[in-house]
């Protein structure tokens, strides 16, 4: 602020984040015989069951743009670092120090983002290492003999968030069964690592009933979702590509 206490005029820049929905949709025709036989009420459940299948279509919509290979996590882009979860904490010891040196990119004077994790994401094949990790209270040395004093609290003791995610391992999303790659994240109110998209807003799927039409008699059921997936900011997180750090 000068003198005058006159407040500097600043600007905005652009950035384009793209992204859209889709519309995806089940039907299901119940015959009357079927309603008539239906003694335990199962075909009550149809609804749910539609509910349910949306949900797991936005799922693997999300995991499999999360887990697509288009360059958005990149050495050059300053969001990606070899190294790989072990007992000692080496590589994420590593790992922690290129989160905190991330920069804004040159457009927007590379200024320092500083700042902690609030997620840590593993797939199944890192839980156990992730968990010793950031909920132990300390860290045992091997064995030997030494004069020297050193701390046995656990640097890592509630580091972040733990999230571990089985669709990391699915193939059929673009994962991999053996894969360590972990990643750490900013809380998704700074930065957004993905987006969802949904037209009007409205992420859970609508499910409706009707009549067959007047030649067949049953119902119908449909359930049916407007959404879609799409990366979000580059500089939201970290990727630890699972390969050990070479030394």
């Amino acid at each position: 602020m000068p003198a005058d206490g006159k407040i500097t005029h600043g600007t905005l820049g652009d950035e384009r984040l793209t992204g859209q929905a889709s519309t995806y949709g089940t039907m299901v025709a119940i015959s009357r015989t079927d309603i008539i036989n239906d003694d335990l009420g199962a075909l009550t459940d149809v609804p749910r069951r539609l509910g349910r299948a949306a949900g797991q279509k936005l799922r693997r919509l999300f995991w499999s743009a999360f887990l697509a290979s288009d360059g958005h996590f990149d050495v050059g882009a300053g969001n990606q670092v070899d190294g790989v979860l072990t007992d000692d904490g080496e590589d994420l010891q590593t790992a922690l120090i290129a989160f905190r040196r991330m920069r804004s990119p040159a457009a927007d004077g590379s200024r320092l983002l500083g700042g902690a994790p609030a997620v840590m994401l593993v797939s199944p094949n890192d839980e156990i290492v992730a968990r010793r990790l950031i909920n132990s209270a300390g860290i045992v040395a091997g064995g030997g003999s030494t004069a020297t004093t050193i701390g046995s609290a656990n640097p890592f003791a509630n580091l972040a968030k733990l999230v571990v995610v089985d669709w990391l391992v699915d193939e059929s999303l673009g994962g991999t069964a053996g894969t360590r790659e972990f990643y750490l994240f900013r809380s998704p109110s700074l930065l957004p690592a993905m987006l969802v998209l949904a037209i009007g807003g409205r992420v859970e799927p609508t499910v409706e009933t009707a009549e067959a039409d007047f030649s067949t008699l049953g119902i119908l059921m449909r359930g049916y979702s407007d959404i879609g997936v799409a990366r979000g900011e580059p500089l939201a997180g970290l990727k630890i590509t699972g390969n050990p750090i070479e030394t």
